[in-house]
């Protein structure tokens, strides 16, 4: 009997050890493998339930939608392509009263009268370094070998030059396979280019860090790191948050599809409301509080219902536009959240979940032992998400799944081994364990 114990205990403390390095080194090495298995809804009922408890980080950038919407649509005798003299005309009432910056999320590539794209050019023409930010998405594709090209040359290009703030920006979601928007690529590298091409939260992170001269080095160091064919350049004095970016960030929503003029939700630092929404039509016809501007994050673009730029997103469908707000708004704690090293506290905190939900689900009914494994990764996800951003909160949800499958799948190989080799069942160990 006593022989038959220290056999037992040996088998258990090997398959223990074992799954230890896995639930180590899984989720560090192989990311593929861990987003695979988790992606399912779990992550985005943790995320949904914890937004709409109000319980995450707010805003730290206000955001200000100017929406091109049905009436405004209807109102401009539903143009296509939309009319760039209008787009001057809306950049131009948004400039005056000096916002951070104003991002354009319109095609400006259409050809158009000679007569319309003069109205653009003239203002990108007269546009001064003491004008803020101003930016637009550079139309791109991705080819079947997985590399960005742009879809070709556009006659503004040569306004956007080093002496005015004009910034071509990446638009480009990251969708996943059940179609859902959750992550961002924060930049992208054109086929062809050595400098890359920011997204819209991480241009204006980068320009408020130290403007103009902060954007060039951001682009230029992200194109040196990641282009294959690029010469290597040395850099001096790279910030720590650009050197530890990673490609892919997590959006995390706090504003959902909406048409309420202010939202509720607040920044923290000034008491503003964190997200305001404007239609086109009255904006471009009559004065607009300076308070909806000033400071504020401006975004241009189609929200009207046939424009076809809508997504699914984790807490339900939205335009384009939005989503870039979401992004935007949240940006500094997504982006700073990987300035320090917090490897060991994610796979610890990651352990932790996932060890509580494994002792949960082998010692309660599962009726019992959902809900509580629910209430805990909500709980976690919300700590994490608070003290160091939705990088490491997501990173923790998702290596603690992975640790709960790999411990059933052990918990089971260590039945079915014990089943074989200590109590004589043989092949029916598989079968009952």
């Amino acid at each position: 009997m006593a022989m038959r114990l220290r056999r037992r205990y040996k088998l258990l403390s090997t398959i223990l050890l074992l799954f230890a390095v896995f639930a180590v080194l899984v989720p560090v090495r192989l990311k593929n493998v861990v987003e695979g298995i988790t992606e399912n809804p779990s992550l985005d009922a943790i995320h949904a339930i914890a937004e709409g408890l109000g319980l995450l980080p707010s805003p730290r950038i206000p955001v200000t939608l100017v929406r091109i919407d049905d009436p405004s649509f209807a109102e401009w005798h539903r143009p296509f392509p939309f009319s760039k003299s209008l787009i001057a005309g809306l950049v131009d009432t948004a400039r005056k009263e000096k916002p951070a910056a104003i991002l354009v999320d319109l095609d400006i590539s259409a050809a158009t009268s000679q007569a319309d794209a003069e109205a653009l050019e003239n203002l990108l023409a007269e546009w001064s370094e003491h004008d803020p930010p101003l930016l637009f998405p550079k139309e791109l594709s991705i080819g079947e070998d997985g590399k960005t090209r742009p879809l070709g040359q556009i006659s503004f290009d040569r306004h956007f030059t080093d002496g005015k703030p004009l910034y071509w920006v990446n638009v480009l979601f990251e969708q996943q396979d059940d179609l859902k928007i959750r992550n961002w690529n924060l930049w992208e590298l054109p086929e062809g280019s050595c400098r890359a091409l920011l997204a819209p939260q991480l241009l204006h992170f980068a320009y408020n860090k130290g403007g103009a001269k902060t954007v060039r080095l951001a682009e230029d160091y992200l194109g040196a790191r990641e282009g294959i064919d690029c010469p290597k350049r040395q850099f001096s004095e790279i910030p720590e948050w650009l050197l530890t970016l990673e490609k892919s960030a997590p959006i995390q929503f706090s504003f959902p599809r909406s048409n309420t003029a202010i939202s509720p939700t607040t920044i923290p630092e000034s008491g503003a409301p964190a997200l305001v929404q404007l239609s086109a039509f009255p904006f471009a016809e009559r004065p607009v509080a300076a308070s909806a501007l000033k400071g504020r994050f401006v975004i241009i673009g189609n929200s009207y219902a046939d424009n076809g730029d809508f997504h699914d997103t984790p807490i339900g469908e939205m335009e384009g536009m939005r989503i870039i707000a979401n992004a935007v708004a949240n940006s500094p704690n997504v982006i700073e959240a990987n300035s320090p090293c917090k490897t060991t506290a994610v796979i610890v905190c990651s352990m932790l979940v996932g060890g509580v939900v494994t002792l949960l689900t082998m010692a309660l009914k599962p009726l019992i032992a959902g809900p509580m494994s629910l209430g805990f990764g909500i709980a976690i996800y919300i700590v994490c998400n608070i003290h160091w951003g939705p990088v490491a909160a997501h990173s923790v949800i998702q290596n603690g799944i992975v640790i709960w499958v790999l411990a059933i799948a052990f918990e089971s190989l260590e039945s079915i081994c014990r089943g074989i080799f200590i109590d004589g069942r043989g092949w029916r160990s598989f079968l009952n364990g």
